[in-house]
């Protein structure tokens, strides 16, 4: 899946940061995002929607969630390291 094209001569400096601002994510919903779009990358997309409203409810309540929340009303970045 392409969503970015870069010039050559930026594509290091580019990629670089757009994975640095990944792994600020919470991993396990990285994963899970993942495996949807693994799952659903040749159907239709009505197919993924009602996985995809399980997963989000799921992941809504998990520690992940719960670390990005507390640390939104602390006025923080979330630590996602513990996960």
């Amino acid at each position: 899946m392409v969503n970015k094209v870069f010039l050559k001569e930026e594509l290091i400096e580019k990629v670089t940061t757009i994975a640095e601002q990944l792994a600020e994510k919470p991993p396990i919903a990285l994963i899970s995002t993942k495996k949807l779009l693994k799952k659903y990358h040749k159907s239709i997309l009505e197919k993924s929607i009602p996985n995809e409203d399980v997963e989000f409810v799921r992941r809504q309540v998990s520690p992940e969630a719960q670390e990005a929340f507390k640390a939104f009303f602390e006025r923080r970045k979330p630590d996602f390291k513990k996960f």
